[in-house]
Parts: C-alpha cells; sequence; structure tokens
C-alpha cells in the first residue's frame, strides 16, 4: 500500500496498543507557526540544553498565544516530546489520571521503555513519577544519549486546576513530582492563578508570556523608544486596549505593533474603540 495507508495502519496500531493515549494530533496542527518570539526561544533552548532536570513555565494571560508557542516547541524540539493539551471543553482532557497516563504512555512508548504491566495496581500518579526516572536513567546510564532529553510539554494548568474548574483546590504538588532527574525536562503553560503557588509545588524556570509587550518595549530608532515606553505605560491604565491587544498578540508580533501606530494619536481620547471595532 501507500505510505499514507501504512502510517494510517500504524495509528491504528499504536492506538489499539497504547489505548491510554489520547490522541492530540488534530489539536496539535490546527495552531500556526508563531511569529518573533526571539527571546521567549532562547530561553527554551538555554533550558532544554541545561543537564539538570527541571519545570519552566510558561505564564500568561488569555489570548496571548501560549498554546500556540508551546505547539510551536512540541513541532520543532530536537527530541520526541510527550505533550497534553488540557481542555475543559473535551472528553476528560483535564481529568488529571486521563492526562498523567496519557503522558506515562506516550514516554513509555517513546523510549521503548518497559513495565506496563509492573504499574498495574498502581495510580497515575506513581506510575508517572516512576515512568520520568526510568527515563532519566535510561539517558543517564547511556553515555551515548547524554545529549538527548525527555520533554514533557503540559499546556493549560488553568483550564483544570483554576477557579470554577475541575480540579479547583487540588495541589499541583500532588500530581507533579517537586524533583526531576537529570536531563528530564517538563514545560508548563497556564494564566496566572493561586493554583501555581504553593510553598511544596514544584520550583519553576518561569517565562512572563507577554509577547506585544516585549516587541512594544524593544528599543527603536528616531524616539521611537520614548514614544514607545510612553504607550506602552497608557496601555496598561487602559484594561479595554490592554485586553484588546492581548488578544491580537495570538497572530503575530508585528500586529499589535502596528495596532498601537494606528490608534496612538487618539489613545486617550477613545475614539480608537470606534475605528477599530
Amino acid at each position: 500500500g501507500s505510505l499514507e495507508e501504512s502510517a494510517f495502519r500504524l495509528a491504528l496500531n499504536t492506538r489499539s496498543r497504547w489505548p491510554r493515549i489520547v490522541d492530540q494530533s488534530s489539536d496539535l496542527h490546527r495552531f500556526r507557526s508563531p511569529v518573533g518570539l526571539d527571546h521567549e526561544k532562547k530561553e527554551v533552548t538555554a533550558f532544554l540544553g541545561a543537564e539538570s532536570g527541571g519545570y519552566q513555565l510558561i505564564r500568561g494571560r488569555q489570548f496571548v498565544g501560549k498554546s500556540t508557542f508551546a505547539s510551536h516547541l512540541i513541532k520543532e524540539c530536537p527530541w520526541p516530546v510527550a505533550y497534553h493539551f488540557i481542555r475543559s471543553d473535551r472528553d476528560n482532557w483535564d481529568d488529571p489520571e486521563t492526562v498523567l497516563s496519557s503522558l506515562t504512555d506516550q514516554l513509555r512508548l517513546l523510549f521503548a521503555l518497559p513495565g506496563r504491566e509492573e504499574g498495574q495496581g498502581k495510580t497515575a500518579v506513581e506510575r508517572f513519577r516512576a515512568v520520568l526516572h526510568m527515563a532519566g536513567n535510561l539517558l543517564e546510564d547511556d553515555p551515548t544519549r547524554h545529549d538527548q532529553r525527555a520533554v514533557v510539554i503540559l499546556d493549560g494548568l488553568d483550564h483544570a486546576f483554576g477557579l470554577e474548574k475541575r480540579c479547583q483546590g487540588q495541589l499541583l504538588k500532588d500530581l507533579l513530582p517537586r524533583q526531576l532527574p537529570a536531563r528530564v525536562k517538563v514545560i508548563l503553560t497556564s494564566r496566572p492563578g493561586g493554583h501555581l503557588h504553593h510553598e511544596r509545588c514544584p520550583s519553576y524556570d518561569p517565562i512572563e508570556f507577554e509577547p506585544w509587550r516585549t516587541h512594544v518595549a524593544s528599543p527603536g530608532t528616531d524616539g521611537e523608544t520614548e514614544r514607545n515606553a510612553e504607550t506602552l505605560k497608557m496601555i496598561s491604565n487602559d484594561k479595554t486596549l490592554s485586553e484588546a491587544l492581548w488578544a491580537l498578540s495570538v497572530f503575530t508580533e508585528p500586529v499589535p505593533l502596528a495596532a498601537l501606530r494606528f490608534v496612538r494619536p487618539d489613545i486617550t481620547s477613545k475614539t480608537w474603540q470606534n475605528e477599530i471595532i
């Protein structure tokens, strides 16, 4: 048969052998590649390059493009990635047992780790923590794989743990190990919230994800830096405009900047609302 047919049969075989893996491939590929974000990409690259295990938290408000950036990292990562998009409007995609079981079996599949049968009788949390250590030990024990990383990307913590969500009040410390083995990297994305703060939660290497703010605040020429700083101050004090530009920043960095130049002359009189709408 054709290559496409072979890939389809392989996907069916994988789903039948690994039924706990949540197939989110269609969601992964619906995101467009982000434009710019060089600073954020460099921070993630540096985080992945370090041998020590750990967490990186990409934190930002709604509609700033966290999921778009996460999908880019999944597709562009030099190593295979176990990933999950938490969503409260999809069947059990926000259920901790479903999330951790999917990530666990993805790691087993990616690293050919044994022990699915040995996990019988253990909780999803116990199986996930065990497989993280198995992956770390595999990379540690094989000198030819010291440059490799076991990467997990978990997008949208707030969809499960935020206010009025399925797991409100449940602590991340009860799901994610505080310490990770060397070469094991977990990247999390979330809106800000109390679910990220607890003395026993994992410590994160944070990225404050603010694409339009970073771009507008960057140095310019011919007095543009000063004008940008003045505009940024006005935006910060204007909740409606701020929210509008957060939404625009999902798509590209230049769009919010163009919007700023468009509305700057009328920003204090609010005529921009009629102009844009």
